[in-house]
């Protein structure tokens, strides 16, 4: 373990003399090998849509915010706004263009809609790829190599359709523009950064443009980082408490997990959700909670809900 690792406070661990791996972050391929004894379950309860929602909070209150006040999906928007021509049909451009996420679920048309782009695999993973990009201000060149690399080579945009989502994301989401001009005058000027749990980060170097996109990324990326450490910690002290035999192994930086004996699930899902769905305050004291999902099974795999694959792994667990 590198205790000084990360500048995000994420734990940190490499290999030693040549042996080893980081077993709190194992390459997916191998999670299927970390099995629960019989009679035990893994309980992994992850963050869910952290970093995003904490950005939303950082901002002012705009249509970022709202989707998730409202409960609709930002790739899903996203995807909407840049491939409009596709999706509106025989609507016209502006019944969708810079709609509030609100007024558009009370279109009748909006179930069906939000159905189809969720269903649009290369349009939604495009939504998904802007805003992962857009949110910590991701230039063109950057994002083209990212998706090519994210894609195995194929996806390929050029320099204009690159330059083209980004541009529309700033258009619909002005608010976050706004923020991320800030985090870079508060580190030129007061060379200190704060996360939602009041942990600081000095900025003692030469201002350049990848060190504001570090430091705009840091604020959410440590918050998370931070909220899982916290909820190890209250699930440590709570097993000690309770005198129980569950046995904490995880810290992913946004989930954690542990071994629970199989009919103790339900009250581990219940504990280990309580403490990772922290209350936090955000921009102009505005209050939000952190939210998560629950996961369940036999190893650390995920279990595939289309082909059947891997039956032993982690699959949804509702409370």
């Amino acid at each position: 373990m590198k205790i000084a690792g990360t500048k995000s406070f994420r734990l940190s661990a490499s290999q030693l003399f040549g042996y080893g791996i980081n077993a709190q972050n194992s390459d997916k391929s191998l999670l299927d090998i970390f099995e629960a004894p019989a009679g035990w379950k893994i309980v992994s309860v992850d963050q869910a849509g952290a970093e995003a929602l904490i950005v939303a909070y950082l901002c002012r209150p705009g249509n970022y915010r709202e989707l998730f006040t409202e409960g609709v999906k930002p790739h899903i928007y996203v995807a909407l706004h840049i491939f409009l021509d596709k999706f509106r049909g025989a609507n016209s451009p502006t019944r969708y263009w810079l709609t509030k996420p609100g007024v558009l679920k009370t279109y009748p048309e909006w179930a069906a809609l939000s159905k189809t782009i969720s269903s649009s695999p290369f349009e939604y993973d495009l939504g998904k790829k802007t805003g992962h990009a857009s949110n910590y201000r991701m230039r063109e060149n950057t994002f083209r190599e990212q998706a090519l690399k994210e894609s195995n080579g194929t996806l390929n945009l050029s320099m204009e359709q690159a330059a083209h989502f980004l541009n529309t994301y700033k258009i619909i989401f002005p608010e976050i523009v706004e923020w991320q001009d800030e985090i870079e005058e508060q580190v030129k000027t007061a060379r200190q950064l704060r996360n939602l749990l009041g942990f600081p980060r000095p900025f003692h170097q030469i201002i350049t443009d990848a060190y504001i996109r570090e430091a705009i990324s840091w604020v959410p990326q440590s918050t998370v980082g931070c909220i899982t450490h916290a909820a190890y910690k209250l699930l440590t002290d709570y097993i000690r408490r309770e005198g129980l035999t569950w046995r904490p192994f995880n810290n992913k930086h946004d989930s954690y997990a542990a071994l629970v004996p199989d009919d103790e699930v339900p009250q581990a899902a219940a504990a280990m959700t309580s403490f990772i769905n922290m209350p936090l305050v955000g921009r102009d004291g505005a209050e939000f909670t952190m939210a998560s999902e629950v996961q369940v099974g036999q190893n650390m795999g995920k279990f595939n809900k289309k082909t059947g694959e891997n039956p032993g792994g982690l699959r949804e667990y509702k409370l």
